[in-house]
C-alpha cells in the first residue's frame, strides 16, 4: 500500500467524520491502481494530518450529473461545475475514514512524510508508513 498525503478543509473532514461524503472530487487520481492510504492535512492547522482514509477505487464523475456528484462529495452543484470546467473530475473512494484530531495530542505532521509544506491538492508521501 501506497500513502499520499492530501490537503482538505475542515468542512470536508467534518462531513467524512459524520459518515456523510463518500467521496472526495478532485481532478486527477493516481496512475497506477492499487490501495492507497490518504493521509490528510487540513487547511489552517500548520501542518497536521488529522485524519486518513483508505481508497481502492476513483470514480470518473465527468459524466455524471451535478446534482449526484454533489450529493456523493458533500458540496452544491455549483462548485461540482466549476471542478468539471477542465473536463475531468474524479471521486477518491472513502473507506476505513480514521479521525486523529487536530489538538495538541495529535503528533502527526507533513514533515513525518517527508514533505516540508502541505501539497496544494495532493501528493505522494516520501517516507514514513509506505513504501513511498
Amino acid at each position: 500500500m501506497r500513502d499520499i498525503v492530501m490537503t482538505i478543509r475542515g468542512r470536508h473532514v467534518r462531513n467524512m467524520r459524520l459518515g456523510n461524503k463518500r467521496f472526495e472530487l478532485r481532478k486527477n487520481r493516481p496512475a497506477n491502481g492499487g490501495t492507497y492510504r490518504v493521509f490528510l492535512c487540513q487547511s489552517g492547522t500548520g501542518g497536521k494530518i488529522v485524519g486518513a482514509f483508505t481508497c481502492r477505487e476513483w470514480w470518473d464523475m465527468a459524466e455524471r450529473p451535478d446534482m449526484e456528484v454533489a450529493l456523493m462529495g458533500c458540496v452544491t452543484a455549483a462548485e461540482v461545475q466549476g471542478y468539471k470546467k477542465d473536463g475531468r473530475l474524479w471521486g477518491w473512494r472513502i473507506e476505513d475514514f480514521e479521525y486523529f484530531g487536530t489538538g495538541s495530542d495529535n503528533p502527526r505532521h507533513i514533515m513525518d512524510y517527508g514533505l516540508k509544506r502541505p501539497p496544494q491538492s495532493w501528493c505522494y508521501a516520501k517516507e514514513a508508513g509506505g513504501d513511498g
